[in-house]
């Protein structure tokens, strides 16, 4: 069976890959293609390896990554107008103002999809494209199945183009049954591949944090901030101007890490933090599944639902408050023998029941229900 992965990549992140390899326009689609799945970044490419294993044919797209897409398009005779690639706006209704126009999304995924004919697609951005996209090339593939996690979506889109929506976040899985869009919970999880990892690097990082630090994650910073003034915490993350109002936070950041950098900083920590931010409450991140598989001490909020998929005081840790995390963070440090064990039982817990082998065995079993 053909499948065709649709993802987005952060702009920060694509901001990040493109000064790490200054001559990717000199590079066909496939190098560029391989040299982002290098990086480790993002779970599209873990899709396509997992399902591959499994005897389907599985294809990945990066959609919003202008250079990959123009260089595909360039490589299958598609022409991008002008049109499709620049609008004009007015500024204060006056003002001609050129600004960069979607039209060219749209053009180069409909040729791609056109052009693969995949049984089945699994798109990552549901937002992405105009309502009623896919329904205008339906006739180019078998069936349309979204995936999403925690965001707000727009409450008026009609969703039924799409046939099955699939979310690890339960009040999304509410959200849209209550719009009698089928929709069931679908777990994340972990590369099981990348535990080795585990055992390359020593434990010199005590105690460390990634994530993002934007407006929607004010309960984070102020969670961060408290922590780092009692705890020496290594924080990592994309430069955000609220960085600025936070001192403890900005002293103890070490500045962005993607995909292989960020997996080798966890694996190198005995500790590793988490924090949901200021989202509907649910335990439902990437985090927990990088931290206990990478063999690092989890310390995380205690939300509904952790304990569906770690035991806790068992396999991973969780805090009430910052306070609390500041006590846990001192206990855990002195006690070796403790937190390794802890961890060792999380990292065992992420292998045999979080891992991308088994989810894509489920996604194939799901799809054949639909079909």
């Amino acid at each position: 069976m053909r499948y065709l992965i649709i993802n987005t990549d952060y702009p920060a992140f694509l901001s990040w890959f493109y000064g790490q390899y200054k001559n990717l326009d000199d590079c066909s689609y496939q190098t560029q293609l391989d040299l982002h799945e290098k990086t480790l970044f993002g779970v599209s490419a873990v899709y396509s390896k997992y399902l591959n294993k499994l005897k389907h044919k599985s294809t990945e797209i990066h959609a919003n990554n202008m250079l990959f897409q123009f260089t595909w398009c360039k490589e299958n005779n598609i022409d991008i107008k002008l049109t499709e690639r620049w609008k004009i706006g007015y500024k204060k209704s006056v003002i001609p103002w050129v600004t960069e126009s979607k039209k060219w999304l749209q053009v180069a995924l409909s040729k791609q999809i056109e052009l693969i004919k995949p049984d089945v697609i699994v798109n990552f951005d549901v937002s992405l494209m105009s309502e009623g996209f896919f329904s205008d090339i339906k006739t180019h593939y078998g069936l349309l199945i979204g995936q999403h996690a925690a965001s707000p979506l727009d409450d008026r889109r009609n969703w039924k183009e799409y046939d099955l929506m699939l979310s690890s976040f339960m009040p999304t899985v509410d959200w849209f049954s209550s719009k009698s869009i089928p929709c069931k919970y679908f777990p994340l999880g972990f590369d099981t591949d990348l535990i080795g990892l585990a055992d390359k690097f020593k434990k010199d990082i005590s105690v460390s944090f990634i994530g993002s630090f934007s407006n929607i994650h004010s309960s984070r910073l102020e969670f961060l901030e408290a922590v780092s003034s009692e705890v020496d915490v290594k924080i990592w993350g994309p430069y955000h101007s609220n960085l600025n109002k936070y001192p403890n936070i900005y002293k103890s950041w070490r500045g962005e890490a993607w995909g292989k950098e960020m997996y080798e900083i966890i694996a190198r920590s005995k500790i590793t933090l988490n924090h949901h931010g200021a989202i509907m409450p649910y335990a439902n991140n990437f985090r927990l599944y990088e931290s206990t598989g990478l063999g690092a001490l989890l310390i995380t909020d205690n939300l509904p639902g952790l304990s569906d998929k770690f035991e806790i005081g068992k396999e991973i840790l969780v805090y009430t408050n910052a306070e609390d995390c500041i006590g846990q963070i001192k206990k855990y440090l002195k006690e070796d023998e403790q937190r390794e064990i802890i961890s060792i039982n999380g990292q065992r817990r992420t292998k045999t029941s979080h891992n991308y082998l088994h989810i894509m065995q489920e996604l194939t079993e799901i799809v054949s229900n639909q079909l």
